[in-house]
């Protein structure tokens, strides 16, 4: 299991590859495999930040 900080620094590293992918694929127009590695990065993005929220609660 991660500490607190690397739970915080995963959520950054994962929204910044997540902003990146959506503005490639905002930039490239409709490209499939853009749109699917955005929606699988967004999707642990959001699980991500809802352990850190759960961690954070728990201390």
């Amino acid at each position: 299991m991660l500490s607190i900080n690397e739970q915080e620094t995963l959520v950054d590293d994962l929204q910044d590859v997540e902003t990146k992918l959506f503005n490639l694929s905002e930039q490239l127009g409709s490209d499939d495999e853009l749109g699917k590695a955005w929606y699988i990065v967004y999707n642990r993005l959001q699980k991500e930040k809802e352990k850190e929220v759960k961690m954070k609660s728990e201390n």
